[in-house]
């Protein structure tokens, strides 16, 4: 009996141990990762680590796919490892990738676990500050990437602007074109949009510093506002204070070693030694309320948009707005500063600097184009009064139009004069009575001009550049700014229209676009679709549907056209469709190491009550942002461009004295100060070793026999005014 029951209990134990070890081997679970990851570094995770898999069993990972996008690949590797890669930058957010465990040993698959990568991307960032939303992304093609992000009202979920890129193209000393510009990143053959590319985040460097990791640094938007610049510049001696990240890593010096620029982004140096130090009391110099910053070049690598040449240009971005909700126009405005720097040994002479923009209103394929030859700018327009058949993102009734103003672009090759203005305040008088007596002249154009009440007529040689050009008639030497020089539209590829009036594929098309030549070669003339082909009647002009604006037919060479004078895609009869646009400026001679500039208006106007009365509103709104910026004034007071010290003057030089000191240092303080001062004397660790609140005088004695030797930062700060120097005590 005692056997029986032995053996009976054996076998049951046996029957529980082997039930137990089918349990434990049936255990099969997937356990859910997460990672961070940057584009274009390639991330391997062990996703079984964490997993419950049966000892000995034969098991393989099975990727099902990703949520909501598919930004980041993956690519099972042997041992249960996946590497993914986020190939493209301008995603933000989470990718959440799916996988399961197969176990071929029991013959079944695990529940679906998730990956959460994290798309540690900030390579864009949003000018929100006032009535629009704009996306800018810092290797200088803007407004879009999936979609477009030009929002205005913000909020409404609808949008004006599709896309926008500045070109460059000039000639070296053998004639050979060297280009950089961009559409939409698609390739001369109009492919996947972001693959091909003619920029690229940060500094030109030396061609070793190219690479993925130095990607990750320059790949960002510096987004400031200037209540965060008052802040730090009122607290950055505060004991404790920790400066925002975008102000601390404010990219004002390049690494040399690089080969990049010893300066970079703007900054208030206030002890003049040319490094940015923001704990010493630097700080970015920005426009507007607020601004982003970002630096690009086209010298990272092949040119894949254009197929053009380098040039070697470094572009230090700077879009900004004002924080203006009353004002009409300052309200649904952005503005764009390109610093363009030759950086290339190469002197490129015909070149000529674009400003291309891709207006969608709403609906994109209902719009049209026209122009202001006065008021530099081209702009879009909705071709039917309603725009859209319903769509959400379209504007409905009542549409707005979107337009694309030349501030100021790059100065004039020197002539050694200061030219005369169009607009008056030469030295032929203030006004010239709207007079248009001109006549072609070598080039330029020969004005009768009027002095004061139509007295002291002459005639003088005024460039075609004054019409809408900057800083003519000043009264100083060649500081002259060019206007928009040149405006041609262009098509969707899609649109049915003629090959030469498409899109450009190659540099040579965009070079000739920027000249006002199409694509077959052909000069622009004026009437029709511009084209001898299209109901052009001629002559040859630079302006593409001016409407009536070009007064003195300053885009003909002085001739009245050879047709109606009102010329706009109305008259055209043209069907509204989806168009795009190059305002250009130029020529000039563009020498190794030489600074221009560009400046960019991107506004906004829309009647509720009158669209036909739009345009109007709209010129009302660009004639004040023009005037704001002629006259340097921000609209709230202050400077428009510039060092933005609107809530503080800049500080005059103090004289300091003895500097090596080893008893007492006097500080002789500029007249005119009537406020007590403040003066503090910091270790270069950041301890404050002397601290003292003086009366208003003209000079404050400093008492240091008992501080000890070293290097300190003498801080002073009386109203508005902040003075910041070293001082070195001998003992």
């Amino acid at each position: 009996m005692k056997t029986k029951t032995t053996l009976f209990l054996f076998l049951l134990f046996c029957m529980l141990t082997s039930a137990v070890a089918n349990a434990q081997r049936s255990a099969l679970d997937a356990v859910n990762d997460s990672a961070g990851i940057y584009p274009g570094i390639p991330i391997t995770l062990n996703l079984l680590a964490n997993d419950t898999i049966p000892a000995g069993d034969s098991v393989k990972i099975i990727m099902i796919g990703a949520g909501s996008s598919s930004v980041v690949t993956s690519t099972i590797n042997p041992g249960g490892n996946v590497t993914f890669l986020m190939s493209q930058w301008g995603y933000s957010g989470n990718q959440v990738n799916f996988y399961k465990i197969r176990d071929y040993t029991l013959g079944k698959e695990s529940d679906t676990a998730s990956v959460v990568l994290n798309l540690r991307d900030e390579s864009f960032g949003y000018l929100d500050i006032n009535n629009v939303r704009a996306r800018f992304n810092s290797s200088g093609l803007h407004f879009f990437h999936d979609s477009a992000q030009y929002e205005v009202p913000k909020g409404s979920g609808k949008s004006s602007l599709f896309a926008n890129s500045l070109w460059i193209g000039g000639l070296d000393a053998t004639d050979s074109l060297h280009f950089a510009g961009e559409r939409y990143r698609q390739g001369p053959s109009s492919g996947n949009a972001w693959t091909h590319q003619d920029y690229w985040a940060g500094p030109v460097s030396d061609t070793a510093y190219y690479n993925i990791y130095q990607d990750t640094v320059w790949n960002y938007i510096w987004k400031i506002n200037r209540t965060e610049i008052l802040y730090h510049r009122n607290h950055c001696w505060d004991p404790g204070y920790v400066a925002i990240h975008n102000i601390l890593t404010w990219p004002g010096n390049g690494n040399v070693a690089m080969g990049q620029a010893q300066k970079l982004a703007p900054f208030s140096d206030r002890n003049g030694n040319g490094i940015y130090e923001p704990y010493d009391g630097d700080y970015p110099e920005i426009r507007g309320d607020q601004a982003l910053f970002f630096i690009y070049n086209d010298d990272h690598g092949l040119h894949t948009e254009s197929s053009g040449g380098k040039l070697r240009m470094e572009i230090h971005g700077m879009a900004y707005a004002f924080d203006q909700p009353d004002d009409t126009a300052f309200k649904n405005t952005v503005f764009l500063h390109c610093k363009i720097i030759n950086r290339s040994q190469n002197t490129y002479h015909g070149t000529y600097m674009g400003i291309f923009a891709d207006i969608d209103l709403g609906y994109s394929n209902d719009d049209y184009l026209g122009c202001d030859v006065n008021r530099g700018m081209f702009y879009g327009y909705n071709g039917n009064p309603v725009d859209g058949t319903g769509q959400p993102w379209a504007y409905g009734a009542n549409p707005p139009i979107q337009a694309v103003v030349i501030l100021a672009g790059p100065k004039i090759d020197p002539d050694g004069y200061d030219n005369p203005s169009f607009q008056g305040n030469s030295l032929f008088g203030p006004s010239f009575n709207g007079s248009c007596n001109i006549v072609p002249y070598n080039g330029t154009l020969l004005k009768m001009g009027y002095g004061p009440n139509g007295t002291d007529s002459a005639m003088f040689l005024v460039k075609s550049d004054a019409i809408n050009g900057m800083n003519f008639g000043d009264g100083i030497t060649d500081n002259e700014r060019l206007g928009m020089q040149r405006f041609l539209y262009h098509n969707n590829s899609n649109s049915g229209v003629p090959g030469y009036m498409t899109d450009p594929a190659y540099a040579p098309d965009y070079y000739r676009f920027m000249q006002g030549i199409w694509r077959d070669n052909s000069k622009m003339i004026y009437g029709g679709n511009g084209h001898y082909t299209a109901g052009g009647y001629g002559p040859d002009c630079n302006f593409m549907f001016p409407g009536l604006t070009d007064i003195c037919n300053w885009g003909t060479d002085g001739q009245p056209p050879n047709g109606p004078k009102l010329w706009t895609e109305k008259t055209a009869m043209n069907n509204p469709q989806d168009r795009r646009g190059v305002a250009s400026t130029g020529p000039i001679t563009f020498h190794p190491g030489d600074v221009q500039e560009v400046d960019v208006a991107f506004a906004w106007a829309r009647d509720y009550q009158s669209p036909d009365s739009t345009l109007n509103k709209l010129n009302t709104v660009v004639d004040s942002i023009r005037r704001h910026y002629i006259e340097n004034r921000a609209p709230a007071g202050g400077l428009f461009y510039g060092i933005n010290d609107r809530d503080q003057e800049q500080p005059s030089k103090l004289k300091i004295y003895p500097n090596p000191a080893k008893d007492n240092i006097f500080v002789e303080i500029p007249s005119g100060i009537d406020k007590e001062i403040d003066l503090s004397l910091i270790s270069t660790l950041g301890k404050t070793v002397y601290l003292k609140t003086f009366s208003a005088k003209t000079t404050l004695q400093i008492g240091v026999s008992g501080i000890p030797a070293g290097l300190y930062l003498l801080h002073i700060k009386t109203g508005t005014h902040v003075w910041v120097e070293k001082v070195l005590l001998m003992k």
